[in-house]
């Protein structure tokens, strides 16, 4: 419970500070290997109905699928504007992973835990 505590208070806190600029962008971000049993059990069958959505229309996803699950954070596969998000990363293993950005500041880091992603999602969404 404090991890969302401090993540709505940190978001609460962005929020009130952009809200002259920019509107905030909500980056949802899946890393995840087409060798990893998981991440294509995702991408079967809970990815068509995130992408059908409403949650789908209010966030920019980015998919990082790489042929091999170990190349997954390797910084060559990765956009430009998350690799900054990649190297604040405590642990760079695991798929699938679901990441939650907003202006560039990491929010949520999940490992295989979509229906944790979803719950952060929604509260962000809510507060931005």
């Amino acid at each position: 419970m404090k991890r969302r505590s401090l993540l709505l208070a940190s978001a609460a806190s962005v929020a009130s500070a952009k809200a002259i600029a920019a509107p905030n962008v909500i980056q949802l971000v899946y890393v995840g290997g087409r060798d990893c049993p998981a991440c294509a059990e995702w991408v079967r069958d809970t990815r068509p109905r995130f992408l059908a959505s409403s949650l789908y229309k209010k966030v920019r996803y980015v998919e990082i699928e790489t042929a091999k699950m170990r190349a997954a954070y390797d910084v060559s596969n990765w956009p430009d504007d998350l690799v900054t998000t990649l190297h604040n990363l405590p642990h760079k293993s695991g798929t699938p992973r679901f990441l939650i950005v907003m202006n560039g500041q990491l929010y949520a880091n999940e490992l295989g835990r979509w229906n944790r992603t979803v719950s952060y999602l929604r509260e962000l969404i809510a507060i931005a």
